[in-house]
């Protein structure tokens, strides 16, 4: 691989993770510029020219990270290319949620992206070598080949069906990434059929890829819209990668020229649980593992901003008080125990250190109450004493007076 396929590899990831933090970041700066808080839906407040303008961004930037792909994989072999472009997604991605302060990267989300990155890096040496010749039409007639992209498109017009009229917000993020995901590999697959396609066969394909590239850059948007990227991008390539690898197997004959299976389906692995590393919570709403869960700080930081956002908000009602928060709180966290974010002696343990922390400030409380006495005990001494010395002292009569300006 010369540089300038590496060059433009890494390009075309870094335009690609842009097309979809563009929308959050120019969000961002209009929350900060209307002073409203994170948790107040702006996008209502958008204008006609300003959702046209992200959307043609998004087109532009995610066309851009396509052509790159494109260009790079002519100069280099597209087993090298694609891990490449996807490094470079994941790592520019944290890079602007940083520098953009749209998330907050703690020690876990960091590790899950590296996680990903190198999983991805892996990918070339572990994964099929590239065929010496590949029959189009061969592959896609067998029958396996056929009900994989049957399944795939069963999926894709259920995750649509159940964004829009079952919309679960434990499932939603993984819903869009699907649909992104499947959609791609179908477009992809299609995009092949392109080359030996003719007449109203050649017409029907193009106008398949079309639908494929609307649905791909439409739920990508809706994603940037109402996803955290910092979870959503590297969900959605895992996704992505994982779908590419079976359509691989089962269409492409790719199960034949793996090298090693086991180490294949590790790096699988790798992935899979670099995308729960950086989630705050369980993606498909299934408790793995609860007992050995750790408590996500993540989430703890999003209850407590919750909070002390709708205390500062002048949008709350005034009846709105610490027993309306506190029920608010104790739904949230019983919400993740039952999505596997924490269990119950980690909550139990977060309350006792809680109590702790209550009586240090009680007990600082008590002080600063009792130093504050002390001071106005001191001051009313203070007076006290000098009222009772004015009263004590007795005025002398003046040495010169009239009788004494009279004597000759």
């Amino acid at each position: 691989m010369d540089s300038f396929c590496l060059l433009v590899a890494l390009l075309a990831g870094f335009s690609t993770s842009l097309s979809s933090n563009i929308i959050p970041i120019y969000m961002e700066h209009k929350r900060k510029k209307e002073n409203k808080h994170a948790h107040e839906d702006i996008t209502k407040d958008l204008k006609r020219w300003e959702t046209a303008m992200l959307v043609i961004l998004n087109v532009i930037f995610g066309t851009g990270g396509i052509v790159g792909f494109t260009i790079a994989s002519w100069y280099g072999p597209v087993a090298v290319v694609m891990p490449i472009v996807t490094a470079s997604k994941l790592v520019s991605n944290m890079a602007k949620q940083i520098f953009f302060e749209l998330s907050d990267y703690d020690k876990s989300m960091r590790v899950g992206t590296w996680i990903l990155c190198c999983a991805a890096a892996c990918l070339p040496q572990t994964g099929p070598t590239e065929p010496i010749s590949v029959d189009i039409a061969q592959n896609l007639s067998t029958t396996q080949a056929q009900i994989w992209l049957g399944f795939l498109v069963l999926a894709l017009g259920a995750c649509i069906f159940d964004y829009h009229y079952f919309k679960d917000e434990r499932r939603t993020m993984f819903t869009l990434a699907a649909i992104v995901a499947v959609s791609t590999t179908l477009g992809a697959n299609v995009a092949k059929i392109l080359g030996i396609a003719h007449g109203e066969g050649l017409k029907i394909s193009f106008f398949l890829g079309l639908l494929c590239a609307f649905f791909s850059f439409a739920y990508n948007y809706v994603a940037s819209v109402h996803c955290e990227l910092a979870v959503y991008i590297p969900l959605s390539e895992s996704v992505q990668l994982v779908v590419n690898a079976f359509t691989g197997i089962m269409v492409w004959g790719d199960l034949q020229r793996i090298p090693d299976l086991l180490t294949y389906s590790m790096i699988y692995g790798l992935t899979i649980l670099g995308v729960y590393e950086l989630s705050a919570y369980d993606l498909f709403g299934i408790t793995i593992l609860v007992g050995g869960n750790r408590v996500s700080q993540q989430a703890v930081r999003s209850y407590a901003t919750l909070i002390a956002e709708c205390q500062e908000t002048s949008q709350v009602r005034e009846d709105i008080s610490a027993t309306h928060l506190l029920e608010a709180m104790s739904y949230l966290l019983r919400g993740s125990i039952e999505r596997g974010e924490m269990n119950k002696p980690e909550m139990i343990d977060m309350i006792k250190q809680y109590n702790s922390m209550k009586k240090t400030e009680t007990a600082a409380e008590r002080f600063k109450e009792e130093g504050q006495k002390r001071h106005i005990r001191r001051q009313e001494t203070i007076k006290g004493a000098a009222v009772k010395f004015k009263k004590s002292v007795t005025l002398r009569e003046p040495l010169v007076g009239p009788q004494a300006s009279n004597e000759p």
